[in-house]
């Protein structure tokens, strides 16, 4: 299925993250984990309930942060393009959408990944 060429670089790839890296790292034992039995039980209660009210809009434009730093413009990129908000200004062509590099003309990125962000 993959080449012996293939094989090497993934190989080549896996030898080069470092010791320290971090993976997957666990949620303390008072969180729930959503893909759990338990997770999956809550989220159908909540459905039944009616309490998940724009649960399908957010994940809909669910967003993987681009940097660990970046939480809080992640967070706002969802709810802003949840919220179904024209940005006005071109994402990738012909796109118009929000994304964590149209919110970081207030602060350097560089300042971002150092500082994190605040309510300051």
């Amino acid at each position: 299925f993959f080449s012996k060429l293939h094989m090497h670089k993934c190989r080549s790839l896996l030898k080069a993250i470092p010791p320290t890296s971090k993976y997957r790292i666990p949620l303390p034992s008072t969180l729930i984990p959503f893909s759990s039995d338990e997770g999956k039980t809550v989220f159908r209660e909540a459905l039944a309930r009616g309490g998940m009210g724009n649960y399908f809009e957010i994940a809909e434009q669910f967003h993987t942060q681009n940097d660990p730093a970046y939480c809080g413009p992640a967070t706002i990129v969802m709810a802003l393009n949840a919220l179904g908000l024209d940005p006005g200004r071109m994402w990738k062509a012909p796109w118009r959408w929000f994304s964590e590099e149209m919110l970081m003309s207030c602060v350097p990125p560089e300042a971002v990944k150092r500082d994190g962000i605040n309510f300051d």
